[in-house]
């Protein structure tokens, strides 16, 4: 699997600033919380046939994050409807669980 920081995977370079390195587990729990609900809230309104059409509709999902003292990476602030936002937010979920992961098996040897 590449990583995040290879070169090559250039479409993730905007994702590189969310990476929780070295962050406190809480912490990273806390953002992965976070980012589940508003994926679950994203994929209920999508089973629902609706979306959020706009940048400023997005913002509500964000101001989500916010109010739980997590800061979204640039490109899930960028996302333009629902459909880019649930896209970046699972490229984010990712970054944060891989980091959970490396400091893991660094703590386990």
């Amino acid at each position: 699997m590449a990583h995040v920081s290879d070169p090559g995977i250039y479409w993730l370079a905007p994702l590189r600033d969310a990476r929780p390195t070295q962050l406190d587990r809480r912490v990273s729990r806390r953002w992965l919380s976070a980012i589940d609900d508003c994926l679950d809230a994203l994929e209920a309104l999508h089973i629902a046939s609706r979306s959020l059409p706009t940048k400023s509709a997005c913002r509500v999902v964000l101001d989500a994050l916010v109010s739980r003292g997590v800061q979204p990476p640039a490109a899930v602030c960028a996302a333009r409807n629902s459909y880019v936002l649930h896209e970046a937010l699972l490229d984010w979920q990712e970054l944060v669980l891989d980091e959970l992961l490396r400091q893991r098996e660094a703590r386990l040897g």
